[in-house]
């Protein structure tokens, strides 16, 4: 997951279609967060579907979304030095 991206995995076979949106509730820490994403790909594994959702929407803004990423990876990762939280958004 990153700023732009979400990918998830189901064994739910979604069109991959720019007209074919989903959406989902996301928790990160205390906040309550609604991405709505357009599939732009799907993997078959196994007996799942990976799934990569372009981010269309969110019930907070840009900067509030990114600084809730910032703040979920610091706490999973805690040795994870600031400035490298940008380089894992990039990878």
């Amino acid at each position: 997951m990153n700023a732009n991206e979400l990918e998830f995995s189901t064994t739910l076979r979604f069109p991959v279609n720019d007209r074919y949106r989903l959406s989902f509730q996301l928790k990160l820490g205390e906040k309550s967060i609604i991405l709505e994403g357009i599939v732009a790909s799907r993997v078959k594994q196994g007996n799942l579907y990976l799934y990569e959702l372009r981010i269309a929407g969110s019930s907070i803004s840009r900067t509030d979304w990114i600084r809730e990423l910032n703040e979920w990876l610091l706490r999973h990762q805690p040795a994870l030095p600031e400035h490298k939280v940008h380089y894992l958004y990039r990878n």
